[in-house]
């Protein structure tokens, strides 16, 4: 089981589950670039490996990937939420901003997929531009605009 940094909440939750379920699985702490690297070699030669990955990481535009179920919850306790912190005063100042903040969604698979052309050596407003392009009338932008 590749992981990513030694120490990290994510590192601490992975070790708590192969002790939950008494897996017989070694955790070896690495980076987000060794994680990726040893899944690719695995994938590649067709051998299963688990890896402490997220979503939306580009990965999982490149990849057929999977969750392990969890029933015991020891990975995840609840679900990951982003959220736009604002001063106080924000929505009265810039309501149309605001309206934008709280329609914006951009799905894990999308951001995953800019993610990785980002990572491929694309500029990020290229990036941007092309997924726009993509993505243009197939309801995903068109609710921050209304």
């Amino acid at each position: 089981m590749i992981g990513i940094d030694a120490g990290s909440g994510l590192i601490q939750a992975a070790d708590a589950t192969v002790k939950a379920y008494g897996l017989k699985l070694n955790l070896v702490p690495g980076s987000e670039a060794a994680m990726e690297a040893a899944f690719q070699r695995s994938y590649s030669k067709n051998e299963p490996i688990v890896v402490t990955t997220w979503e939306p990481l580009p990965m999982w535009s490149k990849f057929k990937m999977r969750y392990l179920e969890d029933p015991k919850k020891t990975m995840m306790s609840e679900p990951y939420y982003c959220f736009h912190v604002t001063p106080k005063d924000f929505e009265s100042n810039f309501p149309k901003a605001q309206a934008f903040l709280t329609r914006f969604h951009i799905p894990n698979e999308e951001e995953a997929k800019i993610m990785g052309w980002i990572d491929g050596g694309m500029k990020p407003e290229d990036a941007a531009a092309k997924w726009i392009g993509e993505v243009k009338g197939k309801g995903i932008i068109e609710p921050w605009l209304a």
